[in-house]
């Protein structure tokens, strides 16, 4: 499974995000592995990108111990967080095949 995890926050956020972000603790064992990416170009401020990748077989685990990890930032307030699922190419044509 592959997760994208983003945060959207103001400028003036950046601080407490960061202080947050280092209190995370360290992902699960099955976390492959973790890439964030930010952008300032969000009109909301700024934009974190985490892409989580997850060895097959644990994704229900994954999704629960990865939400309570995210869950400071949401506490934070003023803080966006949103969680999709993403797929390659091959699997999003698989799905749609016929």
């Amino acid at each position: 499974m592959i997760l994208m995890v983003t945060l959207h926050y103001p400028a003036q956020m950046t601080e407490k995000v960061v202080e947050t972000a280092m209190a995370m603790g360290t992902p699960p064992e099955y976390v492959k592995k973790w890439l964030t990416f930010g952008s300032n170009s969000d009109p909301k401020g700024f934009k974190e990108i985490n892409i989580i990748y997850v060895e097959k077989g644990h994704a229900d685990e994954a999704s629960i111990e990865l939400s309570k990890m995210f869950i400071p930032f949401a506490q934070l307030g003023n803080v966006e967080l949103t969680s999709e699922v993403l797929y390659s190419v091959r699997d999003t044509l698989e799905i749609w095949k016929k």
